[in-house]
């Protein structure tokens, strides 16, 4: 089960490992409040640590696929974004 949520914040996090997704937020093709979808584990093609997350952005201008950590999904999501089950 994907579960979506709006990027609400995005500094704080080391782009230096998400050059893909950096270029994109700096040409402005994700924003702010773009919604991200977190994939299931189990559907994520990428291999991912125990503590990552299978991130989405998938809109007019681009289609990105990236690992996230649970920290970094907290900084780009909110204090709402709890998940231990995806």
């Amino acid at each position: 089960m994907s579960i979506s949520f709006p990027i609400v914040n995005i500094e704080g996090i080391n782009w230096g490992n998400h050059n893909e997704f950096h270029t994109m937020l700096s040409e402005g093709k994700i924003i702010k409040g773009d919604l991200a979808v977190i994939e299931n584990k189990l559907e994520c093609p990428l291999p991912l640590k125990n503590d990552e997350y299978c991130i989405i952005i998938d809109n007019d201008e681009v289609f990105i696929e990236e690992q996230f950590s649970d920290k970094e999904c907290r900084i780009l999501f909110g204090d709402k974004f709890r998940l231990k089950s995806c």
